[in-house]
């Protein structure tokens, strides 16, 4: 029998861990002074953690005199309101999960929940168990989590280990190992239709000058996508003549007004990189899918980090430039022709250092 996944204890292995320690506490917010009986002590608010795009974010929520932790985990399991949904706030956790009970021993709190918490795929159970053990341990002297369903107390959560407990320092970053290395292969020969075919999309601000090689990879890949979505044209990336066709009679994309800003289309799946009154670049993305979806409106960029660690899903986010709260745009591997983020702006490999250069601090972002 297989030994079942175990989340790994970074804070022991690094040793930046107290850095990225209180890293983590700026970021999650500082833990409550009240501990896990407040309501006695007058304690009239508490924290909820919920998602927004990648990131955690925090709602207060009044305990109506109930014990504060179980007043935050009620609230939890009930998700966000209709108006913080709007907001951009989202929940891992399914609709009609509820709180049977909750008990403490010692620094540990056992939450016991109804079964449909542990049913899900393996990114959606890990955000879900983020979110409750950041909810439980705001309380001083709580600093791990054991979760029971239907009383019963489990050994894992799908392949997560919930043994020993896991508290806050579990989510901790990992260690960055970066891009895998390109696998070597025999370079093919160039072809004058590709050749072409990158030459026109460099024209229109689909390729960066130089980029014409002849020969397709992963960065003309995303060009011929741009452009396929910008002109509304099936998106298969491939370098066709039909598409060489479409290419002689298209124009660079024009939008109305002027300013620097990026500007994210929806409908058409681009983000364009507008310098004063000009289309600097046409970027193939991927917003967020329907359950978490790119907020619509004007933003500006907030933060900016080569390597944005995401603490819900456990996983790096290089060039990332946030833009609205946990909303951001960042490099990821997977960039379909559809809306498939948790809220955020996926950006191909390729083309992430264009848009990390282009989003400096300030640069207003506008979702339509």
């Amino acid at each position: 029998m297989s030994r079942p996944h175990r989340i790994p204890l970074v804070g022991r292995l690094a040793p930046a861990a107290a850095l990225c320690l209180a890293a983590l506490a700026i970021l999650a917010g500082a833990l409550s002074p009240a501990g896990p009986s407040a309501a006695a002590s007058g304690e009239e608010t508490v924290r909820v953690y919920f998602t927004r795009g990648e990131q955690l974010a925090t709602v207060a929520r009044p305990a109506d005199g109930a014990p504060a932790l179980d007043a935050a985990l009620r609230a939890l399991v009930a998700g966000p309101t209709v108006e913080e949904r709007r907001r951009g706030f989202r929940s891992s956790i399914p609709a009609g999960t509820s709180l049977r009970g909750t008990s403490i021993e010692g620094d540990a709190v056992l939450v016991d929940l109804s079964s449909e918490f542990a049913v899900g795929p393996r990114e959606s159970l890990q955000a879900r168990l983020v979110q409750v053990v950041f909810t439980a341990t705001q309380f001083r002297g709580l600093t791990k989590v054991r979760i029971a369903v239907d009383g019963v107390p489990l050994p894992q959560l799908g392949d997560l280990a919930l043994f020993p407990p896991p508290g806050r320092a579990d989510f901790l970053p990992a260690p960055y190992g970066g891009a895998p290395p390109p696998e070597p292969r025999v370079a093919p020969e160039p072809s004058p239709l590709v050749l072409a075919i990158q030459r026109r999309l460099v024209d229109l601000g689909y390729l960066p000058a130089g980029a014409d090689d002849g020969v397709v990879g992963p960065q003309t890949r995303h060009g011929i996508l741009a452009f396929q979505g910008w002109e509304v044209l099936p998106r298969d990336g491939r370098a066709t003549r039909r598409l060489l066709a479409a290419l002689r009679e298209a124009e660079r994309p024009r939008l109305r007004g002027a300013g620097r800003r990026i500007e994210i289309d929806l409908a058409r799946q681009v983000a364009l990189l507008v310098d004063g009154r000009r289309v600097f670049r046409t970027v193939h993305v991927s917003t967020g899918a329907a359950g978490t979806p790119t907020p619509l409106g004007s933003f500006r960029v907030y933060r900016r980090e080569p390597r944005s660690w995401s603490v819900p899903f456990r996983v790096w986010l290089p060039y990332a430039s946030y833009f609205n709260r946990g909303i951001a745009f960042h490099e990821y591997p997977d960039v379909p022709t559809y809306p498939a983020s948790h809220g955020c702006v996926r950006v191909p490999a390729s083309e992430s250092r264009v848009v990390y250069a282009f989003a400096v601090i300030g640069t207003r972002v506008v979702v339509r």
